[in-house]
C-alpha cells in the first residue's frame, strides 16, 4: 500500500477506470497505448499510486494525440497545480477532476474557445465563489483564456 492511498488518488482512480472502461479497454491495452505497465495503471485505479508529471502527459497524448506538445505539459501541470492545492485544502476536490480536463480538451477540440471549455469542464465545478476564482487563477495561469483549437491543437 502506498503512502497516498487518499481520496485524492482513490477518485482519480476511479475516473481513470471509468474512462478505461468506456472506451472497453482491458488495463493491459491502455499500459501499451499509455506506456506504463499494467500493474502501474491497477496501482493509479486502486488509488495507490498518485499521478506524477510523466504519467499525466503520456495520458494526454494518448488522448489527444494532435494536442501540441507545449499544452500536453501545461495540462498535465494544471492537474498537478490543482492536486496540490486540494492536498494544501486550499481547494476542494471537485475541480479535480480528470474527466471534467479531458471533456475540456475535447470540447477546444470541437472548437469551443478555451474559456468557455475550461469554466464547463474545470473551474464552475467549484460551487464557492472564492474557491471557484482560485481554481480558475491556476487554470489562467497555465492555459490562455481566449486560445482557440487552432492554437493548442496542431492538426
Amino acid at each position: 500500500m502506498s503512502i497516498y492511498n487518499t481520496p485524492l488518488e482513490e477518485r482519480f482512480g476511479e475516473k481513470l477506470e471509468e474512462l478505461r472502461e468506456g472506451k472497453n479497454m482491458t488495463r493491459e491495452q491502455l499500459a501499451e497505448q499509455v506506456g506504463l505497465t499494467a500493474r502501474h495503471i491497477a496501482a493509479l485505479e486502486r488509488g495507490e499510486r498518485r499521478p506524477t508529471l510523466n504519467t499525466m502527459e503520456k495520458l494526454l497524448r494518448t488522448q489527444f494525440p494532435d494536442l501540441a506538445s507545449k499544452y500536453v505539459r501545461q495540462f498535465a501541470l494544471l492537474f498537478l497545480d490543482l492536486q496540490k492545492k486540494c492536498d494544501s485544502a486550499e481547494i476542494s476536490t471537485k475541480a479535480l477532476d480528470l474527466r471534467g480536463l479531458l471533456a475540456a480538451l475535447h470540447l477546444i477540440e470541437k472548437g469551443i474557445p478555451s474559456g468557455q471549455a475550461l469554466a464547463l469542464g474545470i473551474i464552475n465545478k467549484a460551487f464557492e465563489p472564492f474557491e471557484r476564482q482560485l481554481v480558475a487563477d491556476a487554470v489562467w495561469s497555465r492555459i490562455p483564456q481566449d486560445a482557440t483549437r487552432a492554437q493548442l491543437f496542431t492538426a
